[in-house]
């Protein structure tokens, strides 16, 4: 009897290994609509990237960005969507940014002049982080979206 139900577990999880299917940036970027959030929020902050020099910060995000939402459209378009809280006075209420996600380099750019590298993709949060000048100090800065 222990033997059977040895192969059954078994079994079981190589039924889900092999039939779960892995999440892909693409769907996931696609299949809802998500907003920046700050590092206080993050879900699974073991995700964060290993120090090159001097290590990844969050980034700041303002509360004219904490309102906006973001749909990543299947076309190529993101649509930020602004809150009541603007950045800048004469904002758009929606602006459409194109963006591209490179999956041989796990790169998403989005067209604000900006590489990212993907560190984190799941139905609940996506995190990438931004390389800026060594000069700077530290390596980049972290963004997560849920």
């Amino acid at each position: 009897m222990l033997k059977i139900t040895k192969i059954s577990v078994i079994a079981l999880v190589a039924m889900c290994l092999f039939s779960c299917k892995k999440e892909n940036i693409e769907e996931a970027l696609t299949s809802k609509t998500w907003r920046y959030v700050d590092y206080t929020k993050d879900l699974n902050p073991s995700s964060n990237p290993e120090p090159y020099d001097n290590g990844f910060r969050y980034a700041l995000i303002g509360d004219c960005m904490k309102d906006d939402r973001l749909y990543f459209g299947t076309d190529g378009i993101l649509q930020i969507h602004k809150g009541k809280e603007l950045c800048y006075v004469d904002s758009a209420e929606i602006e459409y940014v194109p963006y591209f996600y490179d999956k041989v380099n796990n790169k998403l750019e989005i067209d604000f002049g900006y590489y990212s590298e993907v560190v984190e993709v799941s139905s609940k949060q996506i995190k990438y982080v931004i390389f800026v000048a060594p000069s700077l100090g530290f390596d980049g800065f972290i963004f997560i979206l849920q």
